[in-house]
């Protein structure tokens, strides 16, 4: 997969002069095994901050939420979560199965262009 990555962003470079990246707007953290076990789940993602006006914001993500799926797929650490929405056009949809007070939950958001710097 990061070859395709790799080749996604040389495609960009050569065509646009520049590559983009798809954003969301969460900072993640890793589920310690202690907060598994409280939350009753043994993979995911912790969503410790959502930028305002982000496209994360919009889509109704909310801080402590925790992500269990992207696009169908387990999450199991912070890395490759934000690989699988990297790996997304900025305009494309990302699915997000979250867990909120403990309900699961179905979350699309439209990925944006990663804000410079």
């Amino acid at each position: 997969i990061a070859g395709n990555l790799a080749r996604t962003i040389c495609s960009d470079l050569v065509t646009k002069g520049r590559t983009e990246r798809s954003w969301i707007g969460i900072y993640m953290s890793e589920l310690s095994e202690k907060f598994k076990t409280d939350k009753g789940v043994d993979h995911g993602v912790l969503i410790a901050k959502v930028r305002r006006n982000s496209p994360a914001y919009r889509g109704g993500l909310l801080p402590g939420d925790i992500i269990l799926k992207v696009n169908g797929k387990d999450v199991r650490e912070v890395g490759a979560t934000r690989f699988q929405i990297f790996s997304k056009k900025p305009g494309e949809t990302v699915r997000l199965q979250i867990l909120r007070g403990g309900q699961k939950k179905e979350i699309d958001i439209i990925t944006g262009v990663m804000p410079a710097g």
